[in-house]
Formats: structure tokens, sequence, C-alpha cells
């Protein structure tokens, strides 16, 4: 029987850890949460919150790299959910993780909310003291069509 797949855009809560293994694969392990919003006497609150590890392999880690996905990034996610068994401090524990790297799966920062980068940030610096050492000004005055 198929592993249930899991689709859907998730908060990135933790820098990617990349790992380049032995066999020259690449993997990239990023830590997501999905929280859920419900209205309350008319105010929105947050509401549950799930927390994934996903594991990422290539082509799609090498990707995720380049895209230069970190923390507080949002992704779509597309995988099929696993269960991994593990032992901490003498107790038997499990954790949800969602696994990409299969034909049919997929990841990519999400282009419903727009990243704020450091280069944005100097571009918009940058085109700032252009205009001030110019003497610009965005007034195009009252008869003067801006185009």
């Amino acid at each position: 029987m198929p592993l249930p797949r899991l689709h859907g855009e998730f908060n990135v809560v933790m820098d990617p850890e990349t790992k380049f293994l032995d066999s020259g694969k690449t993997m990239v392990k990023l830590r997501v949460v999905a929280k859920t919003r419900k209205k309350v006497d008319g105010s929105w609150v947050d509401g549950d919150s799930s927390f994934f590890n996903v594991v990422v392999w290539d082509p799609f880690a090498t990707n995720l790299i380049e895209a230069g996905a970190s923390k507080g990034d949002t992704v779509f996610v597309s995988g099929k959910i696993r269960e991994r068994q593990f032992e901490k401090d003498g107790e038997k524990r499990s954790s949800v993780e969602i696994s990409v790297g299969d034909q049919d799966d997929s990841i990519g920062l999400s282009s419903r909310w727009p990243r704020r980068s450091k280069s944005m940030d100097n571009a918009q610096a940058n085109i700032a003291s252009a205009k001030a050492a110019l003497g610009a000004t965005d007034d195009w005055g009252q008869d003067v069509a801006p185009f």
C-alpha cells in the first residue's frame, strides 16, 4: 500500500540543514509548521499548530538550496508522510516527517507571500540615495503625466 501524501503551505521554523552524503546525494532537512486561524468574537486568532520534519532529496534539495530557503519563509510541500520511531533518554518516541524525493513530489518557496531580502532592501536604499544625489523627487507636477 502506498504511503499517504500531504500537500500544503508551511512556514519554515528553523534554517534548513544541508548534508552531502558519501553516495554523492544531497539531502536537506528542515522543520515546518502549519497553523490554523479561527475567528473568535470577530477577531482572528491562532488555532492549532502542526509541526513536521521535512527531508528533501536531490534534485529537489539542490533546487531548495539555490532558492535560498530560510527560517521565516513560506514553502509549498508535496510529499509522502512517514513516521519515524526513535529512542531518547530510554523512552520510545515517534515523529512525523514529510519525505520529498520522488518524481511526483515537490517543494518550493511559496509565491503567495513576497519575500523581503537584503538585496531588495539594498536596491531600494541605492535608488533613494541616487534620487537624493540628483535632487530628484517623485513629484511630477500637476500638468505633467508620469509617462
